[in-house]
């Protein structure tokens, strides 16, 4: 029988750090205002306005449904919404990021990964594909690797018996929204009109 043996990691990000969840908030459910990115929940807007401004439901309900057409842009983004119904309050629930200066303005984000509470974690998942891309790079350097069962072969992935669990929860203050740039050998960088809820540079 194998011993166990246990190992805790910490994490350095060198560079701005993406896990995606599957999910995207786009300019109809967030608001960039004062140096902050707000992406409230829309139920509780929508519960809010039933009970303190009822006269603006049956434009919200229209503004959900618009499409935001090049003829009327304002109708795609939820501060130009807010303002014309003059509605100044913005405590519906969600959360904020500090605004990154070198984003000017947001149509679509793609947030971090999130537990069942919504707290933004690592998952076990992707902390073992990243030892395991360390591994290969770093440790046998081209060598032929048995990874996963082959067919009529003894089960030997060298990962068989490791074990990788989630991170801690991460807090609301190390993230950041991150343009994706296009990189390529002997070509230019080009920016991407992809932008991601990411954990910042230089953060344990």
């Amino acid at each position: 029988m194998l011993k166990r043996q246990d190992y805790e990691f910490v994490l350095y990000t060198l560079a701005p750090v993406h896990i995606g969840s599957g999910v995207k908030v786009t300019s109809k459910e967030s608001i960039q205002e004062n140096g902050e990115y707000y992406f409230p929940e829309m139920d509780k807007l929508y519960l809010f306005l039933e009970k303190n401004h009822p006269e603006s439901l049956p434009a919200f309900e229209q503004y959900l449904l618009d499409s935001g057409s090049k003829t009327n842009k304002r109708k795609s983004r939820l501060i130009d919404f807010l303002n014309d119904q003059k509605i100044k309050e913005r405590d519906f629930g969600g959360f904020k990021i500090k605004q990154n200066n070198l984003v000017e303005r947001l149509n679509e984000v793609s947030l971090f990964a999130r537990d069942g509470l919504g707290r933004r974690y690592i998952p076990g998942s992707s902390l073992k594909g990243a030892i395991r891309t360390i591994l290969e790079s770093e440790y046998f350097r081209g060598k032929q690797i048995s990874w996963g069962a082959k067919s009529g072969q003894q089960f030997d992935d060298i990962f068989n018996n490791i074990r990788v669990g989630d991170s801690n929860t991460i807090g609301e203050s190390n993230f950041s929204i991150v343009q994706k740039w296009d990189y390529a050998r002997n070509k230019d960088p080009k920016p991407m009109p992809i932008y991601r809820e990411s954990l910042q540079p230089l953060k344990k």
